[in-house]
């Protein structure tokens, strides 16, 4: 309902844009903005190319390592989060059926400090939630450039454009027949 409301707020400020604009020369700031505040309310936010190609990861054996998000989608998720704990067994069970290929899964946002700590909460949350044989990496440091406004967030290149998805949009991707 809240999206439902936000998408229309949304189409308003537009129209309006469209018919105050037209007559004042502010149609590019204000339609710019609409179309931010009807992209943010979907669950679709850009990223800059380039930083996607070249995330910072560790292996699971401690090595440093880049992924390519353009070669294939990456999955950020946090051990301890429970919206990473509704949304991942879902995903877990589209790829199982065949739907889709496994996205790259990267634990990250970890609170305890210790690197030993972490990766097992991430070897727990890969055997619970059914995850092995998946490509799996830890991101430690600031993972904020590539998930501002928090976790699951699932990072792809389409259309040679980044984009990140949260929340169901990111089942939804994976539910497509690939």
């Amino acid at each position: 309902m809240r999206r439902a409301v936000t998408g229309a707020l949304a189409l308003m400020v537009l129209g309006a844009a469209l018919a105050v604009g037209a007559r004042t020369g502010m149609l590019q700031g204000l339609a710019a903005a609409a179309v931010r505040a009807r992209v943010v309310a979907l669950g679709v936010t850009s990223a800059r190319l380039a930083d996607v190609r070249r995330i910072p990861v560790y292996t699971t054996a401690g090595r440093p390592t880049r992924l390519d998000a353009s070669r294939r989608p990456v999955l950020f998720v946090a051990t301890w989060c429970p919206h990473c704990r509704r949304e991942v067994p879902q995903i877990a069970r589209l790829v199982a059926a065949g739907r889709s290929r496994p996205p790259v899964v990267v634990s990250t946002l970890f609170l305890s400090g210790s690197i030993r700590t972490d990766e097992a909460a991430t070897e727990a949350f890969v055997r619970r939630f059914h995850l092995e044989g998946w490509p799996v990496y830890l991101q430690r440091g600031d993972p904020w450039p590539y998930v501002p406004r928090g976790v699951p967030k699932l990072i792809l290149v389409r259309d040679g454009k980044a984009v990140r998805l949260y929340g169901a949009l990111i089942r939804g991707l994976f539910s497509q027949k690939p």
